[in-house]
């Protein structure tokens, strides 16, 4: 804690003490620069460094500290600390320091920095330059703020204006200092992830101010942040320096984004919903809104969103966000990317597509730089072997290794198959509750709105896994620590707690058995020893349905191409979450309960073996009362009304009716508590066969002749020789579909598999408004909501 002073015995000077300031046994101003302790460190080599102003930049800071918590050696953590000392002036005074301290890091009076040395042996810039990207006004805007400078202005003015002018040009000069260190190590970082390159033939003359980018990026289940990753590593393989990897919530200030012909601000972007921002990214578009017309004409741009056309508006998020940064006047100098849930390998077809777009534009090679290619290529990630730790007999056997950043436990309470055995599709409903520990208390509130969803993180079969190691010559029992980068977080928090063994990385973080991409093929081909395996590779990436259906199974496929570890944790996708509707209320029984209707995912690959989907098998087929999930809660799409008479027509589609399910007893819950008759609200439930399928029959039936539902409308497509389907049961039923949603401006509501029935569900809704114009004014007004998977 830095209080450039000694604080305790009353503000005396000492060798923390800066240039020009007035304090006791320096009354007529200090007469050196203080001593600069993190340059010391970093001399070393070893030691964590880090310069943080937590009021000027609190994700900046948090980033900091564990960073420094995580890394192996000694770390150390200089926090600019304002005091009563500094005499800060009225009416400022101690209540506005996050103003203060953000002049302070603005002026680079105190700048903040982070030095990692973990990254030196992964090729990657030790040192990043978090704040000032370039000075904001002179030093004399913050020194005048606090009267331990402005004191000696009234007694020896000549001295304070010249101690005064020292101090600027000691400012500037640390800060350019601290900026070459930035950007040379960038360059240096860049140039020796090219495979096979050493410190030594680094290429001269190379203007890394004309090829650098800052990646910002606002996820949601983790895609994103994944994506802007790989982009990341990606750059700088093509000798692009990387200034940074940073989620949007970590941008306090329109002045960290890159200005100038050569650099270049990437954005990449998830979609909640009907086009909605991702939570992090809603502070980011309000700074680009706020911000002057044209004001960051010289900022460069790309952009690229992930979305799902089955949406109205699709990938609306990177939609809004692009004219928020034309309208403050950015360049854009890439086409926008567009990433399709619906896609045959989803947002990777698209990411595919726009990457060669990109690289013109950063002025960087179509392909990496491998200046030796019998050399393993790169890896962020620096495994050693460990010994096992303790047993922790609590909850070692209970809960799992590690839970992912956002999430917490959820035991099963219940997990019971809702159709029959030997009926060829498997539906369960579970029930979960707040875990709680050996002590009996919860680990934590369990706390979700109407309509959200519960994003569950499945685990691979134990025994597969085993079996999968051992045949790839791996120790399962064996433990190891793991070095990550810490903007990947989920890795990061995976390995943070110490030694894992092979077992658990293997069952809860890599997506194993997930299915092979080219770019995994392309990248796998890289660490083929032999020539024509290679080739083979090579091309079954143009084509990876043709070859193995799993990741699993393609690593064991070529004998000459075996990553060693620290490949396979770049190599191999993590698993992510399955986000399921949630089919309660959360003022069922007083809160803290979430049900979920799960369906088993079944299929065939291309040699004609069953398959089935890793979460749906994990719930219906392993999971069992006691046991404990990692969950998150996200945010559903659904808008819904305030008032419990608004009508409400629910349309589900299998076990797309689980969150009418929660509407339905949620407006039950609050009937019973409110005067007011509760309004009309319509289910149109499709599904194969009545006697089989219908999930929650009885308890919708049980709300009918409470007076809570209106009514069921059944369309079960094989219980009669002609198929029938909702939007067939929809279409006769205009008069009142129209008596609903226009005459008392009622909600609709969609849920169920993206395919074409979503349109002629909409076809049949519009026709029942009597013209589209209706139907778009309820899409304006909110009123008409998908929830489509």
């Amino acid at each position: 804690m830095d209080t450039e002073g000694y604080a305790n015995t009353g503000g005396q000077k000492s060798k923390a003490t800066q240039l020009s300031a007035v304090q006791k046994f320096a009354t007529d101003g200090y007469r050196r620069p203080k001593k600069n302790l993190a340059e010391m460190f970093m001399g070393y080599g070893n030691v964590y460094v880090a310069s943080i102003a937590v009021g000027a930049s609190p994700s900046q800071s948090v980033k900091a500290l564990i960073e420094a918590d995580s890394y192996t050696g000694p770390s150390i953590v200089l926090t600019y600390s304002p005091c009563i000392e500094h005499k800060i002036k009225f009416p400022r005074g101690l209540s506005r320091l996050a103003d203060e301290m953000t002049k302070a890091v603005n002026t680079g009076y105190w700048p903040l920095f982070r030095y990692d040395p973990a990254k030196i042996t992964r090729g990657v810039n030790p040192f990043v330059l978090d704040a000032p990207k370039k000075l904001i006004g002179e030093v004399h805007d913050f020194t005048e703020l606090e009267d331990r400078f402005g004191a000696l202005e009234r007694t020896h003015p000549e001295d304070a204006r010249s101690l005064a002018d020292q101090l600027q040009v000691h400012i500037t000069n640390n800060f350019e200092a601290l900026r070459r260190r930035h950007l040379e190590g960038a360059r240096a970082s860049t140039m020796l992830i090219r495979v096979g390159v050493s410190p030594d033939t680094l290429e001269e003359g190379q203007d890394d101010a004309s090829h650098r980018v800052l990646i910002v990026y606002a996820s949601d289940t983790g895609n994103t942040a994944e994506l802007a990753n790989r982009f990341g590593n990606m750059c700088r393989s093509r000798g692009v320096a990387v200034d940074g990897v940073l989620d949007m919530s970590e941008v306090d200030s329109l002045s960290q984004l890159p200005t100038g012909t050569g650099a270049t601000l990437v954005v990449m972007t998830s979609t909640v919903g009907e086009g909605d921002l991702p939570p992090t990214a809603v502070a980011f578009k309000a700074m680009l809104d706020s911000a002057e017309e044209g004001s960051l004409a010289s900022t460069r741009t790309m952009v690229f969103g992930l979305g799902d056309s089955s949406y109205h508006h699709f990938c609306g998020a990177a939609v809004a966000l692009e004219k928020a940064l034309q309208r403050a006047g950015t360049v854009k100098v890439a086409p926008t990317g567009l990433g399709d849930d619906q896609a045959e390998d989803k947002f990777e077809t698209g990411f595919e597509q726009w990457t060669p777009a990109v690289w013109p534009a950063l002025d960087a090679p179509q392909d990496e730089i491998v200046e030796d290619p019998t050399a393993s290529p790169p890896s962020p990630y620096s495994v050693t072997e460990a010994a096992p730790p303790p047993i922790d007999v609590v909850d070692s056997a209970i809960l799992p290794s590690s839970s992912p950043p956002g999430t917490f436990p959820l035991r099963v309470a219940s997990n019971t198959r809702l159709t029959p055995e030997g009926y060829d599709r498997v539906v369960n409903h579970v029930c979960l509750g707040v875990y709680e520990g050996i002590d009996g208390r919860p680990h934590h509130d369990l706390s979700y709105h109407l309509g959200d969803a519960l994003a569950v993180y499945p685990s691979n079969g134990s025994g597969a896994v085993v079996d999968w190691l051992a045949a790839y010559g791996l120790d399962p029992r064996a433990y190891v620590n793991v070095s990550t980068p810490p903007s990947d977080a989920r890795r990061a928090a995976f390995f943070r707690s110490g030694p894992v063994s092979l077992r658990s990385v293997f069952a809860e973080l890599l997506d194993l058995f997930g299915k092979p991409t080219g770019r995994f093929y392309r990248q796998l081909a890289r660490f083929a020893s032999d020539p024509e395996e290679r080739q083979k590779i090579e091309e079954v990436s143009s084509n990876p349905g043709a070859m193995a259906p799993t990741v699993a199974e393609a690593l064991l496929s070529f004998t000459s191409a075996r990553p060693g570890l620290e490949h396979l944790l770049d190599l191999i996708p993590i698993i992510r979450p399955r986000l399921y509707s949630i089919a309660s209320s959360p003022r069922l029984d007083g809160g803290g309960r979430v049900d979920l209707l799960v369906v088993l995912a079944k299929w065939s690959d291309g040699t004609g073996a069953p398959r089935s989907g890793l979460c749906s098998t994990y719930i219906t087929r392993r999971l069992k009362s006691g046991d404990v999930l990692r969950c998150g809660v996200t945010a559903g799409t659904f808008s819904l009304p305030t008032s419990i008479t608004s009508p409400m027509v629910m349309a589900g589609l299998g076990t797309g009716i689980a969150p009418f399910r929660a509407f339905v007893q949620d407006r039950a819950i609050r009937a019973k508590q409110s005067e007011e008759k509760p309004g009309p609200m319509i289910v149109y439930y499709g599904a194969r066969h009545r006697e089989k399928d219908f999930a929650f029959g009885e308890e919708f039936e049980g709300y009918t002749r409470a007076g809570i539902l209106t009514e069921v409308v059944g369309a079960f497509s094989r219980d009669q020789p002609e198929k029938v389907y909702v939007q067939h049961k929809i279409a006769e039923d205009r008069e009142r579909l129209y008596d609903l949603l226009v005459t008392k401006a009622g909600y609709f509501y969609l849920c169920g598999q993206a395919g074409h029935v979503q349109q002629e569900v909409e076809d049949a809704v519009s026709s029942a408004l009597g013209s589209r114009d209706e139907l778009d004014r309820m899409l304006a007004e909110k009123r008409y909501s998908l929830e489509l998977y």
